[in-house]
């Protein structure tokens, strides 16, 4: 399986053994088939997975599969290149990622640019199987260990907008109908493989056939592409789901989920002023509706954005009609309140002491979005004293309301008494690290304080915040986080990472200040893909395009 290397940009190696490599390779009509063979041919693969797609939009369909592999023509149709450019590091966070750019002429070395600029150098330049020594033979394993092709240039910034415009590359130009052509002097056969160098060879022979590329059609909006292949109604339509039956019981029955309303979905379009000034009413609506779910959000340092990954799921699950209580555990400095504006009303503190009982806790809730409701913390700024079991008594109620609980933890949750009781009832404990204050030694070290909080490790997943592609593979993150796990652990309940939060930090923490989430408007935001998992835990299927689009195929089955 493919590993990643301590540090760099996209770093990694193809373990030896008999795991499968997962490769994804991108590319436009029929070049990426004629690579995929080429590469079979050469018996360097026979553990290999080759599969492969021919327009960027269903590339990023691809995320929630962590191909080990990831190849992309700079030609790939369906979307911006520049786009595609800023979408991959984020998107394929763990995957090694390499970049067929063709000819270097003035279009290539702006792509190439570009590409660096945002931490992805691997590049395989010229007729396939590429110029020597980065070939695309060598590419597959390995990285360009950050040497630039483009040493020999002037730096100097490249203006992305020419790029991606007319004056840039665009995709028009197609593989087929350039760099993968026989070049004059060249007397291999079209279609003949890529030929597996001897060490006395000075160059390698062989390229891909013709590709025979039809003309593309013009591109389309983006957006517009997405809804109208999904949507039947209007794009101010609700996005659909529906409500399994009690997983528990083995009911197969739907169960109608509560109406809703028409004007949102998924975090397309922003809510109206919320309206906080009045408590949860008629929340026994949300009861009995099958499976309900606890989750939990933990950082073993404060400042990595723990609140912001609780509330921003909190509000996608929301805004997709699925009943949610957001609660806040940090007693002793919640923030939760101050994000949605919640003022002048009791939180937490009115419960230590008294019988948990529904309407006790029902009366704190505030409703701050259709579905969405909060559990404030401490509102007199005192840090409650809560007896044994009245924090699992709180849980328990909650659950028994909602179909989904995100609970909000403090720093250092292992330091925290009246945690105790609530880490093993949790379903899902998202643990967040931030990447840019990555160390080897605090990652290392978190797992076993999840695991002596009653965690097992397969309900743990990661949440990589401040992300950069400059810096550490995630594939990294997992490595350092997992070695606290003894190594008997099977390796396929360790944790991953399930989302990335780009590095573009600024954008998150001014959204934060105006009680706003980013990110829920773009239909790829990897926001959506953590939803739909946390759904699917509760029973609700999380539509969204990306997925309606995929779901004729099934991607990277087993052999």
């Amino acid at each position: 399986m493919y590993a990643a290397q301590e540090a760099g940009p996209n770093r990694g190696k193809i373990s030896g053994g008999d795991d499968e490599v997962r490769c994804l390779i991108c590319a436009e009509n029929g070049a990426a088939r004629l690579i995929k063979e080429d590469l079979m041919k050469t018996g360097l693969y026979k553990n290999w997975k080759f599969v492969t797609c021919g327009d960027a939009r269903e590339m990023l369909g691809y995320t929630r599969e962590r191909p080990d592999v990831l190849v992309v023509s700079r030609f790939l149709p369906g979307m911006d290149p520049v786009e595609l450019l800023d979408r991959m590091p984020t998107m394929f966070p763990a995957s090694h990622i390499v970049l067929l750019v063709g000819k270097v002429d003035e279009k290539g070395r702006g792509y190439i640019k570009a590409a660096a600029k945002r931490g992805l150098v691997n590049v395989v330049t010229g007729k396939l199987p590429g110029d020597r020594p980065y070939t695309l033979l060598e590419a597959l394993t390995a990285d360009r260990e950050g040497q630039s092709i483009l040493e020999d240039e002037e730096d100097g910034e490249e203006n992305d907008e020419k790029i991606a415009g007319n004056g840039g590359f665009d995709n028009s130009e197609a593989l087929g109908n350039s760099d993968y052509d026989k070049e004059p002097g060249d007397t291999t056969k079209a279609g003949e493989p890529f030929k597996v160098p001897s060490r006395q060879e000075n160059k390698i022979t062989g390229a891909c056939a013709n590709a025979g590329i039809s003309e593309k059609p013009s591109q389309r909006d983006d957006f517009d592409f997405i809804l109208s292949s999904v949507y039947e109604t209007p794009v101010s339509g609700r996005v659909s789901f529906r409500r399994e039956g009690s997983r528990e019981a083995g009911i197969g029955m739907r169960v109608s989920p509560p109406k809703p309303s028409p004007g949102r979905g998924m975090g397309f379009q922003r809510r109206p002023a919320r309206d906080v000034s009045g408590r949860a009413k008629n929340v026994d609506n949300f009861a009995g509706k099958g499976r309900s779910i606890l989750v939990l959000t933990a950082a073993n340092k404060g400042g990595v954005g723990k609140t912001t990954v609780a509330i921003t799921l909190a509000v996608a699950l929301a805004r997709a009609g699925i009943p949610v209580a957001l609660w806040d555990l940090d007693l002793g400095a919640p923030d939760v309140a101050t994000f949605f504006g919640i003022k002048n009303v009791p939180g937490v503190e009115a419960l230590p002491g008294r019988e948990i009982r529904h309407q006790v806790v029902e009366s704190l809730l505030v409703n701050v979005e259709e579905y969405l409701y909060v559990l404030p913390g401490p509102m007199d700024k005192t840090l409650p004293a809560f007896e044994s079991g009245e924090i699992a008594g709180i849980a328990q109620v909650l659950l028994s309301m909602f179909s989904v609980v995100i609970g909000d933890t403090p720093p250092e949750f292992w330091t925290k008494g009246w945690l105790e009781e609530i880490f093993p009832m949790a379903d899902k404990v998202l643990a967040v690290v931030d990447q840019s204050k990555f160390s080897e030694a605090e990652t290392a070290a978190y797992a076993p304080c999840l695991i002596s909080m009653g965690v097992p490790p397969e309900k743990i997943s990661i949440i990589l915040n401040r992300f950069s592609p400059k810096l550490h593979n995630a594939r990294t993150v997992e490595k350092y986080f997992c070695s606290g796990f003894k190594k008997e652990v099977p390796a396929r309940i360790l944790p991953k990472v399930v989302a990335t939060i780009p590095e573009n930090w600024e954008t998150y923490a001014q959204k934060g200040y105006k009680g706003e989430v980013a990110g829920l408007e773009d239909a790829y935001s990897q926001w959506h893909n953590l939803a739909g998992e946390i759904a699917s835990m509760a029973g609700y299927s999380y539509s969204k395009p990306e997925e309606e689009k995929r779901g004729m195929f099934k991607f990277f089955k087993k052999r």
